[in-house]
């Protein structure tokens, strides 16, 4: 079975993990480039570097990952590092989704970064925490460091982009039964933290990163999200500040538009939402609705508990809303109407009641640009829907697998299993080795 797998589009690859064997294939033929026994056990956590290099994090003899780095050129050649026994948070990277890791990469400087913190987890309280920076290249002119985090951060890393962290930080009012927090940012580049003022967080918040350098953040369920600045770090609500939201509820999901001019935002029991990020207006549903009072003028979300997503299509006329569960709906980006016919994918909770098809999938990818929707379950086999058209797409071959890959970020290929799947002409074009 095939653990981790990245594709590498610049440099013509396709990396993964099988074991303890890294596999390097060609993304035109898919005919193998390399395989790499790696010298660490149980490899588990997979990044690829702008340049080529695949870094693979697993355990040492003590079995407590990742204590060990594999880092294997672009040519196969292969090195060890030993990392430490510090215990490393997981950090959620702009490009991981939901499944964080303990690692992000800063290609500007070709350096990794991560979070350690001694046990106990108590000592989060007492500022021990630390952001660590490695050098990648054995010949790098950067230089390993380490900087004390302030006392604040509660060991919560929100996100990273470029060589900013959106970090967790202690409420001095948060209770056990609360889960409450504040925001702080760090400069993975210089060191400097900050913990920003008037805001409040839940327990599942949601984050977004835009290619500008701005971030957006989902407090909680019944907030608007709030916007972070680059350079500045100023904090700039999004349509109306709530006075009350609820800390324990579910995890909130966010999405800009390719060219950052919106925002998109969706979490369980809450409408779909789009913004304006230039001047803050909640485009829909519109400010003076009431959502609580009309329901039906509020599209509600298909998002259940800790599995959500948001994303803008390719061209940014629509918002496809979905979840693992395998739901979906596809709104307009103007009006916020839902568009296409009912497929059955969607579904809601009315007055803590499930409807819908909620039994019907156990998961859902959505592709890179928006283009295509996959709901998989191992009994009943695949869908894939095109999200353009809203139609589900002949899928003969891509039934009963236990568990679906990855597609390639140009929406080209989708890898099911170990095949194959050719997006365009509908069938199966290879098997990896």
């Amino acid at each position: 079975m095939i653990g981790p797998l990245r594709w590498d589009l610049r440099h013509g690859r396709l990396v993964y993990l099988r074991g303890d064997q890294l596999y390097v294939v060609d993304t035109e033929r898919f005919a193998l480039v390399h395989q790499v026994r790696l010298p660490i056990p149980e490899p588990w956590e997979l990044h690829l570097t702008a340049n080529g290099r695949a870094l693979v994090f697993g355990a040492d003899s003590t079995g407590e990952p990742p204590s060990a780095v594999a880092i294997v050129e672009a040519d196969g050649q292969l090195r060890r590092e030993e990392l430490g026994a510090e215990r490393a948070l997981r950090v959620r990277a702009d490009d991981r989704g939901p499944y964080p890791d303990t690692v992000f990469l800063d290609d500007q400087r070709d350096t990794f970064v991560r979070f350690l913190v001694p046990e106990p987890t108590e000592n989060f309280r007492h500022g021990r925490a630390e952001l660590e920076t490695r050098p990648i290249a054995a010949d790098s002119a950067a230089k390993r460091s380490r900087v004390r985090l302030p006392a604040w951060f509660d060991g919560g890393v929100l996100g990273c982009h470029g060589g900013l962290c959106v970090l967790r930080a202690s409420h001095p009012r948060a209770t056990d039964t609360m889960l409450m927090g504040r925001l702080g940012v760090v400069d993975v580049r210089t060191g400097r933290a900050q913990l920003l003022p008037n805001t409040v967080l839940g327990y599942n918040c949601g984050i977004a990163f835009a290619a500008d350098g701005r971030v957006a953040v989902q407090p909680g369920a019944g907030a608007d999200p709030i916007l972070i600045e680059p350079r500045t770090w100023r904090v700039r609500p999004l349509g109306r500040p709530a006075k009350d939201f609820s800390p324990m509820h579910a995890a909130g999901c966010l999405a800009f538009s390719s060219d950052g001019a919106l925002l998109a935002t969706a979490s369980e029991y809450e409408p779909v939402m789009v913004f304006e990020v230039a001047s803050g207006r909640r485009r829909w549903p519109p400010p003076a609705v009431d959502c609580s009072a009309e329901p039906a003028s509020c599209p509600a979300s298909v998002a259940h508990w800790e599995s959500c997503g948001v994303a803008f299509t390719q061209g940014d006329g629509a918002v496809v809303d979905h979840s693992e569960l395998g739901s979906a709906q596809k709104l307009d980006v103007v009006t916020g109407k839902i568009r296409g016919p009912d497929l059955g994918l969607a579904w809601a909770y009315v007055e803590g009641r499930a409807v819908g098809n909620e039994e019907w999938a156990t998961g859902g990818i959505l592709s890179p640009l928006g283009g295509y929707f996959l709901a998989y379950d191992p009994k009943t086999g695949i869908t894939l829907l095109d999200v353009r058209t809203w139609t589900r797409l002949p899928s003969t071959g891509i039934t009963k697998f236990a568990r679906v890959g990855a597609f390639s970020p140009d929406d080209r290929f989708l890898i099911v299993t170990n095949r194959v799947w050719d997006l365009a002409r509908g069938t199966f074009v290879a098997t990896l080795p």
